[in-house]
């Protein structure tokens, strides 16, 4: 759209919905950026006005199967299928702006990093007077309340498969969440300690093929 053909003038008021679960996953960086770059005034109005994201690590041996295969057999113990050695290595990611945002964790219990599990918010308004929550019922700001939290089909919480997870031998222990984002997807990793030269993580791409023909939805 462009401001004298489309557009008579500046606007002062955007309304839009651009979300998916991923929050990003629809284009709503370039959209946005593009809007406030050529077709807003400095004092528009944004509905909704912005969105935090949460990311909570996990052990989950449930979740955590989802995203490989394993030896299949049958009663007897005769082996039907085995997994080869690329699809068992596999990051697992059916699959440009690039941010990256490293985090200090601490463990409130022993166990193994296997998975991430990410929900968002947003301010329907820029006084933060009216927030829409996509948070799990343990999380959600209204759970003292479960009988006012929607049910929904759609913006619900998100999995994201660390690589190579890490074991925490106990409740306290530290260790970095290392997140990132590109224009429309999230990925997650974990590290034993923080560590600033390090360099940025790749993002998990299926190299072995099966999860592009078998995805997990997120």
């Amino acid at each position: 759209m462009r401001i004298g053909e489309d557009m008579p003038r500046k606007a002062n008021l955007l309304v839009a919905e651009l979300l998916d679960t991923e929050l990003i996953g629809e284009g709503a960086i370039s959209i946005y950026n593009h809007a406030h770059n050529e077709l807003l005034t400095d004092d528009v109005i944004c509905i909704p006005a912005k969105a935090n994201c949460y990311a909570q690590v996990v052990q989950s041996p449930l979740a955590a199967q989802w995203n490989t295969m394993k030896i299949i057999a049958d009663l007897d113990g005769n082996i039907l299928l085995k997994p080869s050695k690329d699809v068992l290595e596999c990051k697992g990611d059916a699959a440009i702006i690039r941010r990256r945002k490293i985090l200090e964790v601490t463990a409130l219990q022993p166990g193994s990093t296997d998975i991430v599990f990410y929900w968002w918010d947003i301010k329907m308004e820029p006084n933060d007077e009216l927030t829409l929550s996509c948070a799990p019922y343990w999380a959600h700001p209204e759970k003292e309340s479960n009988d006012v939290i929607p049910w929904r089909d759609h913006w619900m919480q998100a999995i994201y498969y660390i690589p190579k997870s890490l074991h925490v031998s106990g409740k306290g222990e530290k260790f970095v969440l290392n997140c990132n984002h590109d224009e429309y997807s999230l990925w997650f990793d974990v590290q034993k300690a923080l560590n600033a030269t390090e360099s940025s993580v790749p993002r998990h791409a299926c190299t072995c093929n099966l999860h592009l023909a078998y995805p997990v939805p997120v």
